[in-house]
């Protein structure tokens, strides 16, 4: 959880396709989308289980 302001560490192509970023409001998305394969904005911090449950990994099962 972020809100995208300030440093943007160095993410190589398979951490960025397994990493998710919760934004904050007035936070800044799109310096988070640089590093991170999803991106969720929250307009309310209540939101945040939600948007947790949804970065969470799904197993496949066939």
């Amino acid at each position: 959880m972020t809100d995208g302001d300030g440093y943007v560490p160095y993410a190589a192509t398979p951490d960025r396709a397994r990493t998710g970023a919760v934004v904050i409001p007035d936070g800044k998305p799109e310096k988070m989308a640089e590093i991170c394969s999803s991106v969720i904005v929250l307009k309310d911090p209540r939101d945040l289980p939600w948007a947790m449950a949804l970065l969470i990994p799904r197993a496949i099962v066939a």
